[in-house]
């Protein structure tokens, strides 16, 4: 097994990807600038793409679930302290439909790697 098949199944390269994931997003959400929106969702993409990297090559339903709940509950966070920081109505839509549009997007590779 080499390093990067080892790192891809870490749960703590997994732990620290959702802390950057709320960075990511409470950093987007606070500033709210066309270069931070840019950067924070190609960052924000490429997570999104391991994520669904990692559910399909251990396809468990379990863990897929559970992958599901901290995606959210890490975007939801990032987004809530981020609209603390910055309460203006732009930031806080566009953090939500992003956040949606993730869960739907992971919620349907999940499903589709189970066929």
């Amino acid at each position: 097994m080499g390093i990067l098949e080892r790192l891809s199944y870490s749960r703590k390269f997994l732990i620290l990807t959702f802390i950057i994931l709320y960075i990511d997003l409470l950093y987007l959400t606070a500033t709210f600038k066309l270069e931070t929106i840019i950067a924070c969702t190609i960052i924000a993409a490429i997570i999104l793409l391991y994520y669904a990297y990692y559910t399909k090559e251990h396809k468990s339903e379990r863990e897929g679930i559970a992958l599901l709940t901290f995606v959210l509950l890490s975007m939801s966070l990032g987004a809530i302290t981020g609209t603390v920081i910055n309460p203006a109505l732009g930031p806080t839509f566009y953090t939500v439909t992003m956040t949606v549009a993730s869960i739907i997007i992971l919620f349907t590779v999940t499903r589709l790697s189970r066929i």
